[in-house]
């Protein structure tokens, strides 16, 4: 199960990203930011950002999540104005909001007790089981509902007193109001819808590849390890990419795999190989690669 970790504690362990969220926020903005940041540590909590592919671990949402908000302050400082600017910021942090709230249930030990999932963070289901482990299930057929449902929880992903912040401060309210319905109208909403996938993308896949040495190290070939690394972008339509989609990826491992049974590839090692290959096609199908 998952401790009852306190959000104080979280903040603290992923404090250098933090810090560099806060300087990277235009300073009006900066207390509503860093309430916003403890906001998320409360919602996402040690929840993982999927069940087997980025940021998987214990906390790996909150650790997406303020990546994703890093990276669209850096790349879009000069192309918003600093109300949009915070603006987009907050629908970084909370792109995949819609992970708790519809992906995955939370749990007692027993599975009898569960967390409200629209009104109770995780913290606070502890604190109502005694302050016990939660454990997590990831709900069936779940894949592109956490996005489905983002127009509905416009409210919860920027609140009503931060937009009168913003309108306060000279932000296109109805621009806004439109990227956060997922229908951009304007430059500047289409400017933050498409920082914000981009940042989502790019936190992806820099996780993922940084997986490409733990696979060598784990005794999967170079090449093989590439491939699954870039398997990341395999179904969603936001990673389409003809050359590393799951369906290439699997033609390829299979293409190796015959290679090396017809004993057709110079200087290859038939047993090693084999074994490396049994295990990437088992991650091509779904299933992680057990360690050598």
């Amino acid at each position: 199960g998952y401790p009852p970790v306190s959000e104080e504690a979280l903040l603290a362990w992923l404090a250098p990203l933090g810090k560099e969220i806060i300087e990277l926020t235009p300073p009006v903005f900066r207390e509503l930011m860093k309430e916003r940041i403890g906001w998320a540590a409360s919602w996402f909590h040690l929840l993982p950002a999927s069940g087997s592919f980025h940021h998987f671990e214990a906390g790996g949402l909150l650790r997406h999540s303020l990546e994703c908000v890093a990276i669209f302050l850096s790349d879009q400082r000069e192309s918003l104005s600093e109300p949009m600017l915070f603006a987009g910021a907050l629908m970084a942090l909370t792109h995949d909001i819609g992970k708790p709230l519809s992906d995955n249930v939370l749990t007692d030990a027993t599975g009898r007790i569960r967390r409200k999932s629209f009104t109770e963070t995780p913290m606070e289901f502890s604190r109502r089981i005694g302050y016990r482990p939660y454990f997590l299930y990831w709900v069936r057929n779940r894949h592109g509902n956490h996005d489905r449902i983002l127009p509905s929880v416009a409210g919860i992903r920027i609140p009503i007193y931060i937009r009168d912040a913003l309108a306060e401060r000279g932000a296109g309210m109805a621009e806004l109001v439109m990227a956060l319905m997922g229908k951009p109208s304007g430059d500047a909403g289409r400017r933050i819808l498409d920082g914000v996938l981009r940042a989502d993308m790019k936190s992806t896949s820099d996780y993922t590849l940084s997986f490409r040495e733990k696979f060598i190290q784990g005794g999967i070939r170079e090449d093989l390890a590439l491939f699954i690394a870039a398997d990341e972008l395999r179904s969603d339509r936001k990673y389409e990419c003809e050359s590393w989609n799951r369906g290439n990826l699997k033609e390829r491992l299979l293409g190796m795999a015959e290679e090396i049974s017809d004993g057709r590839e110079n200087g290859s090692e038939p047993e090693k190989d084999s074994e490396a290959l049994r295990r990437a096609l088992g991650f091509a199908s779904g299933t992680w690669p057990a360690a050598a």
